[in-house]
């Protein structure tokens, strides 16, 4: 193991040898390998070993749902009123998750993804940095969403949606718009 000047840094597999499930709870930021399913399974297996989940809500993040249990809620993040939220989801900085939406289990919120109201977020999806969901759609079980990608429909399960390319306006100089 290594060892830093509070608590030792050990494998997960030894992680009773060293931290009793009683006295300690378990934040997993493990990333989006697998469309989030290594943190669901190690999210689990933690419950089964007796540990509770703990929760990371940094002091800038505006959270209005009731609960935010077992998820990591870093700065900035935005979450609105009557928003209910499953377990095991990571939101990056300045996320929003607007009014009456739903999130499932186990979603990766990239930074400044923008969540509009009334959504259904299934399970296992990940959602690219500054993409967009419109107001009232479904984003169906272990969907991706791109970076930069508008959804303005629901989306089916184990898809992929990306943005269209971007283009340069021929004939067009930077000059020519009042900004």
């Amino acid at each position: 193991s290594v060892m830093n000047k509070e608590y030792p840094i050990v494998a997960y597999e030894k992680l009773e040898e060293y931290y009793k499930p009683a006295e300690h709870a378990v934040c997993l930021c493990i990333g989006y390998t697998k469309m989030n399913q290594v943190r669901e399974e190690k999210y689990k297996d933690s419950l089964e070993r007796g540990y509770t989940p703990y929760s990371y809500v940094h002091p800038s993040a505006v959270v209005l749902a009731e609960s935010v249990g077992g998820n990591f809620i870093m700065e900035n993040v935005t979450i609105g009123h009557n928003v209910k939220i499953g377990n095991g989801n990571i939101f990056w900085p300045c996320s929003h998750v607007a009014h009456d939406t739903t999130v499932g289990n186990f979603n990766f919120f990239t930074i400044s993804v923008a969540v509009a109201g009334h959504v259904s977020v299934s399970d296992n999806c990940v959602f690219g940095a500054n993409c967009t969901v419109k107001n009232g759609v479904k984003i169906g079980k272990n969907t991706l969403v791109g970076a930069a990608a508008y959804i303005r429909k629901d989306t089916e399960e184990n898809s992929v949606y990306v943005p269209p390319k971007s283009y340069r306006l021929e004939g067009r100089s930077s000059l020519d718009f009042k900004l």
